[in-house]
């Protein structure tokens, strides 16, 4: 941590208590800076990202081959323009897709789901947090509209009503409401991070907006 990170986070310490959603917000600052690579030093020996998605993308194409996974569409560059902020040496700006498959399990009808099966809704989860606060079994729900499957390690993002900031880490396998997707981390990327990413401040706000334009736009306002 640089002195520039500390002073700053000793300034906010300060203010954390006075304000009434002080230590909210002193929460989202560390993410931030968490996120950003600034709250610790960085090894110069690690391995640069850029060398880690040559080898994800690599993985792709061997497994796209064996027909393992879909045929993905080259994606585009991040744009300069779409950066919002600088990074680390070694570090580099990726699109989602490029180390995960957003919506990467299949559907499943409910005549084919157990009586055990551990059965994830959207209000199972808790606001902001984002802790798990029930695990119900299919056969506990009157629930018979089609479900997605999720594999422990997924990473469980609740794309309804992207403020309530919900995004669960699956300790098990199990199925949930289509208003949950599944996302796929790949074997280079630690589950934990990604859903540390989904829930960083900037992010809410960018698909927030974007959820609210295409509201917008549906009813001819936009």
């Amino acid at each position: 941590m640089n002195k520039h990170t500390a002073a700053l986070l000793e300034r906010h310490f300060d203010t954390a208590f006075a304000a009434p959603d002080g230590i909210k917000k002193l929460r989202e600052l560390i993410l931030t800076l968490a996120m950003k690579g600034r709250l610790v030093p960085q090894d110069v020996n690690d391995q640069p990202a850029s060398e880690v998605l040559l080898e994800i993308e690599a993985e792709k194409q061997r497994l796209s081959k064996e027909g393992k996974i879909k045929k993905s569409n080259p994606l585009p560059p991040v744009t300069e323009k779409e950066k919002p902020y600088v990074l680390p040496q070694g570090w580099e700006w990726a699109r989602l897709q490029c180390f995960s498959d957003y919506n990467g399990r299949p559907n499943i009808d409910p005549s084919q789901i157990d009586d055990d099966a551990w059965l994830l809704d959207l209000e199972d989860i808790e606001k902001e947090t984002s802790r798990l606060i029930c695990r119900a079994r299919y056969c506990q729900r009157e629930s018979k509209s089609t479900k997605s499957i999720f594999k422990k390690g997924d990473v469980l993002y609740g794309k309804l009503r992207p403020y309530l900031d919900k995004v669960l880490v699956a300790d098990s396998d199990g199925v949930c409401t289509t208003e949950i997707v599944p996302i796929v981390p790949t074997k280079a990327l630690i589950p934990e991070f990604l859903r540390w990413l989904l829930k960083r401040p900037d992010f809410l706000c960018h698909v927030n907006i974007t959820d609210v334009r295409c509201k917008n736009a549906s009813f001819g306002d936009g």
